[in-house]
């Protein structure tokens, strides 16, 4: 999700989850509100804050004796049994829960075999504590107070009270990029230049070294932080060598080899990063210390605060590439809102985007409300990351015609920031949720979906029911697919034609395979896919008329009742079917096979029929109604120059990166060698951190797409229709028994 180190976790948690090892790991998820994490788990399990809290405790005690609590016990034997082999995490931020886990993992012999001591993360490493310095502002103890990479006015719980404090420092600089909340309160503000402009080194896992160099000049009339504490302390030397002098003087206590500076320099440099000794540094033996049972305190309806996927803390929120990303869970876009369980929202007579007000003893905030399956009643789930200046700049956000309606108010933020909430209030349980009231307005606002159908289950009014459920997503668990490595996946009918193939492959013929067992529904692909093809960002109000734009979209299905729900993610995009049925429908002839495989639209020649849409069983095509390009130099710097910006009026859809694939075949051809399976990466499958996707040649009996195309998990979504798609799935495996599900059980396939 976004827990500290996502992409490495991704992909070290999918090493332990490949099937075919033969073996993978068990996955136990315990949450309140549902999560990408928890929407991959093998058992999800769901508990208000105040149980979380009091089941790692009691886990703790099963695991030396019987306890009351008959899951901690459950839980308990598992753990045993997996001496040294388990991992038990959280990532609830209170010092008491931390120890409790520490104790278990301890307990169990972990400490040294699932959790490494000696290569710390440094990524989050930090101190929180503020009240030393709220204290010191207060006394008029600050001369000058730095603010650099931090927004403590729009972050802190008590930001507006930070802010008037500011004011006592005898001078107050940011270093900053952004005029965001802290720097426009600021006396002195030090503009920051982009990293690609820039010079910075970085260890943010110990003994791993990274390094960015400039990749282009100085647009703006900046300096780095490091330059400045550099000039005004009387050094003229520029980023580079104050970098450089920093690593000369400790390579030669962290070297790992006889390389002279210069050489490891120069290697470091041209790769981006490299390794040295990490100097392993020593912690004391975790102390278990005094356990003391923990007291059960109940606090009602409470508040979890997370941090979405898309925005994390909000650093980056005017950023529109990731408002416009849809969340992966509930696939809302351009806006934060209040996430309640569906009996909930029946106890509270409320609706989708009804508004309704959130109270603590000291602040409230009003936000439309999202009904969302597998939470836990007593909880209200929201995003950080919202309501930050800097959105204001999404007022004129979309096309400009007859019928388009703002989203936003002039001068006003996007969304509602939640940080007021998080202050300590009476009553207020700080580590397991906020102790919260719940009032429904009379007020709505729409949000923006880009996915409006939850379940793969038949709609009532078919007639006749081809099947009670539609076998887009095909899966079984771990112990059925070890007896048949076909479990799950429906029979595979040869389907032939009457015709002779008549257009042979005689070169390339590329194919896709996605396996969803791998795919945790994060959405880097999809963003990584707007960003390589010039997809535009349509706005909100065009995504409530259902025109956005995105090539690809991951489509999310639950299954089962209530808090006992599975979820499935699904990449959907054009499938470049060999008889794809698009083409014979075009009268332009915009949209044709090529030679390799690939479906391909010709943009001066489509005259928008929209014919193609209306044929494609996948739904994936787009219809651009706007031009959305604008003569802006700088910002246009981002655009890719080996694809077209396309104009209104045309279709467009995924293109399998045929910019790429044409790169590679020219590469291989100038240095007069065969072009070799993976050398050619799309841009989806590149940016996935679960390593989910897989491009390649299926003319190459050895490539990895010819070889996945012959496993028994291999299917296409509706192959029945003749239509011969080249995309295909993997079925999604779980490390479960069926009665690991429960009473809401109802698997697809």
């Amino acid at each position: 999700g976004s827990w500290i180190s996502p992409v490495q976790f991704t992909k070290d948690y999918r090493k332990k989850r490949n099937v075919s090892g033969r073996k993978i790991s068990k996955h136990i998820q315990i949450e309140s509100r549902m999560t990408i994490t928890g929407a991959k788990a093998d058992k999800r399990v769901v508990l208000g804050p105040e149980e979380i809290r009091m089941l790692i405790g009691e886990t703790y005690l099963a695991l030396s004796k019987k306890s009351e609590n008959k899951l901690a016990n459950k839980f308990a034997e598992k753990l045993k049994n997996n001496n040294g082999k388990s991992l038990v995490i959280s990532g609830i931020n209170d010092i008491e829960i931390q120890l409790n886990i520490n104790r278990i993992n301890q307990y169990l012999g972990n400490i040294g075999e699932t959790i490494d001591l000696k290569n710390p993360s440094y990524q989050f490493n930090g101190n929180d504590n503020t009240e030393k310095l709220f204290s010191n502002l207060k006394d008029g103890k600050v001369g000058v107070l730095f603010c650099y990479d931090v927004n403590p006015v729009y972050e802190l719980p008590e930001g507006n009270k930070f802010a008037k404090l500011m004011t006592k420092a005898d001078s107050t600089i940011s270093f900053s990029s952004k005029l965001d909340e802290t720097t426009v309160n600021c006396s002195y503000v030090c503009p920051q230049p982009h990293y690609l402009e820039s010079w910075s080194d970085n260890e943010f896992h110990l003994g791993i070294i990274s390094m960015t160099q400039p990749a282009i000049k100085m647009i703006g009339n900046s300096r780095t932080f490091l330059n400045s504490l550099a000039v005004w302390s009387g050094n003229k030397d520029n980023d580079l060598q104050l970098i450089q002098n920093y690593w000369k003087a400790v390579y030669d206590l962290r070297k790992t080899d006889d390389k002279t500076f210069n050489r490891w320099w120069d290697i470091m440099v041209h790769n981006g990063f490299t390794v040295l000794n990490s100097n392993e540094k020593e912690f004391d033996p975790f102390k278990t210390g005094e356990y003391k049972n923990p007291k059960k305190v109940k606090i009602g309806l409470s508040l979890i605060a997370y941090s979405s996927v898309q925005l994390l803390d909000g650093k980056n929120s005017d950023n529109p590439w990731l408002q416009e990303l849809a969340d992966p869970i509930t696939k809302i876009t351009w806006d934060n809102y209040a996430s309640v369980s569906f009996e909930k929202a029946e106890e509270l007579d409320l609706k989708k985007g009804d508004i309704i007000k959130i109270s603590t003893d000291l602040n409230s905030i009003e936000l439309p409300v999202h009904i969302q399956s597998g939470q836990h009643n007593d909880v209200i789930a929201i995003a950080l990351g919202y309501g930050r200046k800097g959105t204001e700049r999404f007022y004129d956000t979309g096309p400009k015609w007859i019928e388009r309606r703002n989203f936003l108010k002039k001068g006003s933020y996007l969304g509602g920031n939640i940080s007021p909430l998080l202050g300590r209030t009476k009553g207020t349980i700080n580590y397991s949720g906020i102790a919260i009231k719940v009032e429904k307005t009379s007020k709505t606002l729409p949000l923006a979906y880009t996915q409006t159908f939850d379940s793969l289950k038949n709609p009532e009014n078919t007639t006749p029911p081809a099947m009670e459920v539609r076998p887009f997503i095909q899966e079984t668990e771990f112990s059925s697919y070890k007896k048949n490595p076909s479990s799950g996946s429906h029979t595979h009918h040869k389907l032939d034609s009457l015709w002779k193939e008549d257009h042979p492959y005689k070169e390339h013929h590329w194919a896709m395979a996605i396996d969803l067992s791998a795919c945790t529904g994060c959405s880097a692909c999809v963003v990584s896919c707007q960003v390589e093809n010039n997809i535009p960002v349509v706005g909100k109000d065009e995504v409530l008329r259902r025109r956005e734009m995105h090539w690809l979209r991951i489509d999310r299905y639950y299954s089962g009742e209530g808090k006992d729900v599975d979820v499935n993610f699904q990449p959907m995009f054009c499938q470049h079917c060999d008889n794809a049925p698009c083409e014979p429908v075009c009268p332009v002839l915009a949209t044709v096979h090529s030679s390799e495989g690939l479906s391909q639209q010709i943009y001066n020649r489509c005259i928008g029929t929209r014919f193609c849409a209306n044929n494609c069983p996948y739904k994936v095509r787009r219809f651009n109604w706007f031009d959305y390009a604008k003569e802006n130099n700088i910002e246009n710097m981002v655009l890719n120059p080996d694809v077209t910006v396309r104009s209104r009026g045309v279709m467009e859809k995924c293109s399998m990166c045929v910019q790429r694939i044409q790169e590679g075949k020219l590469m291989a051809k100038a240095k007069g060698v065969k072009l070799k399976d993976g050398e050619i990466k799309l841009a989806c499958e590149q940016s996935c951190p679960a390593d989910a996707i897989v491009f390649g040649d299926l003319n190459d009996p050895n490539s990895r797409i010819s070889q996945l195309s012959k496993d028994p998990r291999h299917y296409h979504v509706l192959e029945e229709l003749n239509i011969r798609p080249t995309v295909g799935y993997l079925t999604n495996i779980r490390n479960r028994k069926k009665t690991d599900v429960g009473k809401g059980e109802k698997k697809h396939g």
